[in-house]
């Protein structure tokens, strides 16, 4: 991250994740967290196709107490990368093998993509 700053690049780990998602052209990036992404009637939601998602009334209880972004900037980030075709996964890092499980493609977490 202090590379990111010598270069004038002010970034949370969310965006930092994604700027490097983005230069590597990755297809696919998870975004790690102890929590889910959820409507607005408190249900986690499972895909979000980025040209419409106001349909899915995500609901952002704030920051946690130890992260800087929240899941509003996770949010942000996974739908800026899905709009450039990268499949981006929010999901919980407790979750057992979630990110083999991403990379063979099952749903896990909530999907972002096009």
């Amino acid at each position: 991250m202090s590379e990111l700053r010598m270069l004038g690049i002010q970034a949370d780990n969310d965006n930092s994740a994604g700027l490097i998602a983005e230069a590597l052209g990755m297809d696919t990036t998870c975004l790690l967290t102890n929590t889910a992404v959820l409507n607005t009637d408190g249900y986690r939601v499972q895909l979000i196709e980025c040209s419409n998602p106001s349909l899915h009334n995500i609901h952002f209880k704030g920051n946690s107490s130890q992260g800087t972004g929240g899941m509003e900037s996770k949010h942000n980030v996974a739908l800026r990368l899905a709009s450039k075709s990268i499949r981006t996964i929010i999901g919980n890092a407790r979750d057992e093998n979630i990110i083999l499980n991403a990379a063979k493609g099952n749903f896990v977490g909530t999907t972002y993509k096009i």
